[in-house]
Parts: C-alpha cells; structure tokens; sequence
C-alpha cells in the first residue's frame, strides 16, 4: 500500500471507515464550488526553469503565487483527508512544481466543469484534475501533458454487468467529464445504430455520488478514470468492481491559459527536472498510480521539441 495512503488506514477501522465513506457516500468532504483549500507549498526554491523568471511572476493571478484550480472530490488525485487536508498526487504534483518556479502553490477547490472555467477566465493560473486533454478543450486553454490514463467500468460487485453489452442500462460519469461528454454518449449512440435501446446516461456531482447510487441500486454502472475506479474499488469493503480493462488510453494536461507561453515552458522545465532527479515517479509510486508514468512531456498533446 502506497505510504501516502496508508497514513490514513493505519490508524484503524474509524478512519478506514471515514475515508471510505468520503468515496462512497460522500460524507468526508466538502462541499465544492466556492469552497478553497488554500495549501502552500514548501519553502520557495530557485526557479529552475529559464523562463520562470520575471515575465512568469508579473502574469500570475496573485504575485508570488501558483494558484491552482483542482477538483477536490477524485480520490486518489484530489480529495479531503479525514482531518480536512487536501491530499493527493496531483495536489502534491503541482505543489512541486510550484516550488520548483519559487512559488508558493494555492489551491481553489472547484466543481469539475470550473476548473476549465477558472483557466480560461483568469482566475487560476493552472488547473489540474485528472483531465484528458482533447482537442474540444483545447479551444479553451492549452495543455502540458504530464500523465496517462483510460476509463474504467465501476459496478457493483454482485451485478452480472457486461461492458461489452451496455445497452438499455443506467449508467453515469461525472458532470463535465470526457466519459460523460462523449465516450457515453458514443456507447449509446452505437447501440441505436444497431436496433437496441439506448443507454440512460448520468451526471454526477463526483465519483462518490456515482458509487453510491450503484450500491444503492440506483445505478448499472459508472465509468471513471483507471485511478479513480481503482480507488473508489479498494475503498468500497468489497461492494464494489471493475469491469475490463482500461480503454481509449488519453494523456492528462496541466490546464494553462491558452498562448501563456512562459508559464508553459516554465511548467515543462519544472516537469523535465523531475524526471531528471527520479523524483516524479517517485511521487508516482508512492500514491500506487506509476502506470500512467511518461518521460516524455508533451503540449496539447504533441511531442514538444528540445
């Protein structure tokens, strides 16, 4: 078991219990939107990026300041500790990153769909959530690429639910999400297509919401990234499984406002050096998500040139 999320489990089935029903029921974390978890990194260190010098800091939201828009409701990415923390290996990611720039790194909790909204508005410098960068969303903001991942299947553990043959069932995804937006959505539109029903679709406020309406029997099944399904499984004392493998393998982006290229290229240089010092797949490996490990850093999901 990763150490990060040990730290949490070790202390007995009280706190077990609690972080499992953050997922599950929802009941550990708070409420999102105009909520903020405001976290600020270790010390400042020197900028190691050569453009993370005076054009980055005079273009921030808060000088001095990486503010950060991130979904705090995706356990293992971003979630609430049982002692009102925000943890994850996302949130420890751009915290690094952060102090590699001489920053300090703040953080706004948001509704998923806002984080985009937050970049692209001015409102947050980064966003960073676990989110596939597609070419839909990059009419919006551009993308550093630091991660890959694909969608699972999530149902309960007892249901005789086939991921071949979805059709006519309830399913769900989070609100503003890929799989909700299109890979759902696609699913269904095939089954028309070949004289079956369609899929009843879902938005969910988060993974928890979506995992509880399965056990509740409110729901067929839901679709998340492979980090979150893995979770939400572990988490759920056995209510809970995955069903297949991971599809439509996608890399994650950094949200950065579209044509900040100094921002952009201090964040690949604050990335690069991470591989370089073997630090980043350890971050990786100790919250148990190093499958989606790349060393290569990509932009709006081309191969940036050296």
């Amino acid at each position: 078991m990763p150490a990060n999320r040990r730290e949490y489990l070790l202390n007995g089935g009280v706190v077990a219990m609690c972080l499992a029903a953050q997922l599950i029921l929802a009941a550990c974390g708070g409420s999102v939107g105009s909520s903020k978890d405001a976290i600020t990194s270790s010390p400042p260190a020197t900028a190691v990026a050569a453009g993370a010098g005076k054009t980055v800091l005079e273009n921030l939201v808060t000088p001095g300041v990486l503010t950060v828009a991130t979904f705090n409701q995706s356990p293992p990415s971003a979630y609430l500790s049982p002692d009102g923390r925000l943890i994850g290996w996302e949130v420890d990611l751009a915290k690094e990153i952060a102090r590699r720039l001489g920053l300090e790194a703040r953080f706004e909790s948001v509704a998923f769909p806002s984080v985009l909204d937050d970049v692209e508005s001015g409102l947050a410098d980064i966003g960073i959530a676990s989110m596939f960068d597609t070419p839909a969303r990059q009419q919006r903001v551009d993308f550093i690429d630091y991660y890959t991942g694909g969608t699972n299947w999530i149902t309960s553990r007892d249901s005789a639910f086939d991921a071949e043959s979805p059709c006519g069932l309830h399913v769900g995804a989070v609100s503003g999400s890929a799989q909700l937006n299109d890979f759902l959505p696609r699913i269904s539109q095939a089954c028309i297509a070949e004289g079956q029903a369609p899929l009843e679709i879902t938005g969910f406020e988060s993974p928890a919401d979506a995992t509880d309406a399965i056990i509740g029997g409110r729901l067929d099944a839901a679709v998340a990234d492979g980090p979150v399904a893995s979770f939400a499984v572990g988490a759920s004392f056995g209510r809970l499984a995955s069903v297949g493998n991971a599809v439509e393998i996608q890399p994650y982006g950094i949200a950065v406002k579209l044509n900040n290229e100094a921002l952009q290229t201090a964040i690949l240089s604050a990335l690069d050096s991470m591989v370089a010092d073997g630090s980043y797949p350890d971050l990786l490996g100790r919250w148990g998500v190093e499958d989606g490990y790349v060393a290569q850093f990509n932009r709006n999901g081309m191969a940036v040139q050296q």
